[in-house]
């Protein structure tokens, strides 16, 4: 177990973003924490296994814990470090994590090798965005529930009404993005009002994925 804790006074420029296997988010959190993160937090998020007779069975989804952490470059190295020797994260089925360049640090996704997106949509219509990556052969999509904010016209008996939404996180090669971006919009309508939420973003290093991308390559 690392008992190793790291102090840094620089400010952080870097996201981190985990996903692992459910019970695994609070080890990956405190190793973070001792390694210098700034401020860690987990949450559950469900993953996806492709193939629409896993779909069929009930058996597409994976439970699984999201976890985001504010990292810079100081540390970066110390935490990767311990991902791999401690949670053996680059090993199948260990999770994934990648770190994500902040305003401080800004990285247009085409200039990396991967990029990530999220989208935000109506609850129930995550299974359709899903559904457009596997179209697109895109794999590893992760999904969580949140709640959208309440609007002055939809407070009713002095209770706002707060509507039910899924998030999908996914990390593609950089190339893979337009085409992702416009069969949303082909088969979702997301340019439309009410629709949804695209966000792309690139990655700046990885570890655990198909295809790695490793700082400065």
């Amino acid at each position: 177990m690392d008992k190793e804790i790291t102090e840094t006074l620089k400010t952080p420029n870097t996201l981190m973003v985990g996903v692992v296997t459910r019970g695994q988010g609070s080890r990956m959190m405190n190793l973070l924490r001792r390694r210098g993160a700034h401020y860690a937090v987990c949450t559950f998020a469900e993953g996806t296994v492709p193939g629409h007779i896993l779909k069929m069975l009930q058996l597409a989804k994976t439970k699984k814990e999201l976890v985001l952490a504010f990292i810079n470059d100081e540390i970066e190295d110390n935490c990767y470090r311990g991902l791999s020797m401690d949670l053996k994260i680059e090993q199948p089925g260990h999770g994934v994590a990648f770190s994500i360049p902040l305003c401080g640090n800004p990285t247009a996704p085409e200039k990396t090798e991967l990029s990530g997106a999220l989208i935000i949509v109506d609850k129930g219509k995550g299974e359709d965005v899903l559904d457009v990556f596997d179209d697109l052969g895109l794999r590893g999509g992760t999904m969580l529930s949140a709640y959208g904010g309440a609007s002055i016209a939809k407070i009713l008996f002095d209770m706002p009404v707060q509507p039910e939404k899924e998030v999908v996180f996914l990390v593609t090669p950089s190339e893979k993005i337009k085409e992702m971006l416009t069969s949303l919009e082909t088969e979702l309508q997301m340019s439309e009002p009410n629709q949804g939420i695209a966000v792309t973003f690139a990655i700046s290093r990885s570890i655990g994925l198909f295809t790695e991308a490793k700082k400065g390559s």
